[in-house]
């Protein structure tokens, strides 16, 4: 059986066409892929990433253990850049915070990096990884107006958040952690949170679109972007594969 988003209510409000996508329901598109698109580029949508691989990595060693399997840039804390993965075809993202490393992965790559991560961990003490997906939820608000409008949507303060920041925020107990940034290399704000603050975040986008400031986007539309771009990690360029979502 396929996994259910977070986001499933939003999706069901909206009419997405559900179909399976890696082992996922999510919506392929909400009735005008064009529109989709063209909100894209314009202004501002918000897609479904729950799909997405979150992993997490914990322990003294974890920095080094990524400088073992990949190649990238340096990358302060709260901060987070692409990354080339040994035998990964795919982008892959490092995020950097205070006590821990998020690896942020496309579907298709999930379990592929998970055992890469896993099977390196035994060559460095006291590593710890776990595999989040399942137990979060991910929002991408993506475009040229993604930080105006997110700033509006949420009751976090995202002021002073610059490209690649990555800031853990907490309201009313609510932890939250947001990127700016996209998988796509273009402008946009993604995010984290736990599967029962979900709710929270549909309300504000189906707010938003109330308004026309908001349209929401599937997998069709995000599907023909990723495979527009092409992402320079040192001197590399790399590209998504098919079949990445």
């Amino acid at each position: 059986m396929a996994l259910e988003s977070p986001f499933n209510q939003l999706h069901t409000q909206f009419k997405g066409n559900m179909q399976n996508y890696t082992g996922w329901n999510l919506p392929s598109d909400y009735g005008d892929i064009t529109a989709e698109q063209q909100k894209l580029c314009s202004n501002c949508v918000a897609v479904d990433l729950s799909s997405f691989a979150r992993i997490e990595l914990t322990g003294s060693s974890k920095d080094d253990l990524l400088a073992s399997i990949a190649s990238f840039q340096a990358i302060s804390e709260n901060q987070w850049q692409f990354a080339s993965f040994q035998g990964i075809s795919d982008p892959v993202r490092i995020c950097k915070l205070a006590k821990t490393s998020m690896v942020l992965t496309t579907p298709a790559t999930r379990t592929q990096v998970f055992d890469l991560l896993k099977t390196t961990a035994a060559q460095f003490s006291g590593v710890k990884i776990e595999d989040k997906t399942e137990k979060t939820a991910m929002l991408g608000l993506y475009g040229p107006k993604a930080l105006e409008t997110v700033k509006e949507m949420l009751p976090f303060d995202l002021s002073g958040l610059s490209p690649n920041d990555v800031k853990p925020v907490s309201v009313f107990m609510i932890k939250v952690t947001v990127l700016h940034g996209s998988f796509l290399g273009s402008d946009g704000v993604e995010v984290i949170c736990g599967k029962s603050t979900a709710p929270m975040a549909s309300m504000a986008v189906s707010k938003y679109k109330d308004k026309g400031t908001v349209q929401p986007m599937g997998m069709k539309a995000l599907t023909t972007a990723l495979a527009s771009v092409t992402i320079k990690v040192n001197n590399d360029d790399l590209k998504y594969s098919s079949g990445t979502i």
